[in-house]
């Protein structure tokens, strides 16, 4: 395989990183805690890439590569575990996969090493500081509907959930639906919406447009948005 195959894949891979990086540091949200996995996603793979540009795919940027994917493979695990959903995280990790893909396929050899080193750089993403998202709001069946807001000062997204959002979403609705603001925890991405009836919650990470959030809401009361 040439290096072109290689060194588009590694673009696309620090192209992804770079836009998580981004959100890292344009609101307070996603860097109120946590290692900043965007930025450090983005320097390792522009490393890779300007490294495979000078020299061609060599054994040490394979390796990295390999050992990359399994920590993707941990961070999509902790995702599932612990949330929240995160598309950007999702596609770094198959961005990661294909480059990955593309270096076995080039070195058959490196399988079994692939095999050995993957499970465990996918367990030491347990490890790493990353953001913990909450998860439901307790509360009790038949109650009225919940909509939770976890804010932080400073986050401009909040704002705008609090005097632009909320408010459209839930006209006409005084009296069937409580709000209770809640302050993140440190490394909690915000806002961060939980609405719920029940035992059970759906978690909606980020600004959603109006409709989106009417509607989850109007789910739970029983009716149509």
């Amino acid at each position: 395989m040439s290096r072109a195959p290689l060194l588009a894949g590694l673009g696309v891979a620090t192209a992804i990183a770079a836009v998580a990086a981004w959100r890292e540091m344009a609101c307070s949200s996603c860097s109120g805690g946590g290692l900043p996995l965007g930025v450090l996603g983005t320097g390792f793979y522009a490393c890779l890439f300007v490294a495979t540009a000078a020299f061609g795919p060599r054994r040490p940027v394979a390796l990295l590569l390999i050992g990359a994917f399994g920590l993707h493979l941990g961070l999509v695990t902790l995702m599932v575990l612990r949330g929240p959903f995160c598309m950007t995280c999702l596609l770094a990790a198959a961005a990661s996969g294909v480059v990955t893909a593309m270096v076995l396929l080039r070195e058959r050899e490196l399988v079994e090493t692939a095999i050995a080193l993957v499970p465990w750089t996918a367990a030491a993403a347990f490890a790493l500081p990353v953001h913990v998202a909450p998860r439901e709001v307790p509360s009790t069946p038949g109650a009225a509907v919940q909509v939770a807001v976890y804010t932080r000062d400073g986050c401009e997204y909040c704002d705008r959930l609090r005097d632009e959002v909320l408010p459209k979403a839930l006209e006409g609705l005084e009296g069937r639906v409580e709000v209770r603001w809640i302050a993140a925890p440190p490394g909690t991405p915000t806002p961060g919406i939980i609405v719920s009836r029940g035992p059970g919650g759906k978690y909606i990470e980020g600004l959603p447009p109006v409709e989106f959030l009417r509607n989850e809401v109007m789910k739970r009361i029983g009716g149509s948005p």
